[in-house]
């Protein structure tokens, strides 16, 4: 089953990364790395085989998940759970010019991302996790895959480190941010819940996916703190992206 799903994976690998579909199949027989460049990028990406790398390098390069039609040239991108910086990677390279700030908060997962981002000089890297303020993090169920595990608040100073959006934005003295991409396992639900009225006016460009499957009440929290905001949407792959109308 495992084979089927990776032969089906390589239909959409050709256009993106050539001859190198051989390699997608083949090196996960003989090593738990594989590096591959996508066409038109200039450096190698490095995924764990057997992970779900494979699967997030498919949404980005291939099934073009935050390949949104923006009219902006944005100067500040926030990639919040950055997983192993691929989207990071995917918005430097199209946007050469702006500065990205990924962020994300499982150790193994960030050594990736940073293995993957060394090269892009626009790309800041933070191990840590996004909450509705800045605490101490733990991870719920320790059994389950590091690219889906979920967190709560806690006060074991060894756990793992979590800052708020408005912290963020003052860290980096951000007057903008051009686009917040959200993907953090169910999380949304407490950054959405409280205080997300001081920081949604800095966004322009919202690229979210939601995880009630995981938490019930994320999709409740994210449109109630909508509510006051004039915004179109649109929709790819489980991306949402909400295009605000506060900054035009």
């Amino acid at each position: 089953m495992k084979l089927l799903k990776k032969m089906s994976r390589v239909v959409y690998l050709p256009k993106v990364i050539g001859w190198q579909s051989l390699k997608y199949i083949l090196v996960p027989l003989v090593s738990s790395i594989c590096k591959i460049r996508p066409k038109g990028f200039k450096y190698n990406i490095e995924l764990r085989t057997n992970t779900s790398d494979y699967d997030v390098f498919l949404q980005v390069f291939a099934q073009n998940y935050y390949a949104f039609d923006l009219d902006l040239i944005p100067k500040v991108i926030i990639d919040c759970g950055a997983n192993i910086g691929l989207t990071s990677v995917y918005f430097s390279n199209k946007y050469p010019k702006a500065k990205v700030i990924a962020i994300e908060p499982e150790r193994s997962n960030y050594d990736t991302m940073v293995r993957n981002t060394c090269k892009y000089p626009n790309i800041t890297c933070l191990h840590k996790g996004v909450w509705k303020k800045s605490c101490m993090l733990e991870i719920i169920d320790e059994n389950v895959p590091s690219w889906e595990f979920m967190v709560r608040e806690s006060n074991n100073k060894t756990g793992i480190s979590a800052i708020s959006i408005p912290d963020l934005i003052k860290e980096f003295n951000i007057s903008q941010i051009d686009i917040l991409k959200i993907d953090i396992e169910g999380s949304e639900k407490e950054v959405f819940e409280e205080n997300a009225a001081s920081w949604i006016p800095f966004v322009k460009v919202l690229i979210i996916e939601l995880h009630d499957r995981y938490k019930h009440g994320c999709s409740q929290a994210l449109f109630k703190s909508l509510s006051s905001y004039q915004y179109d949407m649109q929709m790819r792959g489980d991306n949402l992206c909400i295009y605000f109308h506060h900054n035009k």
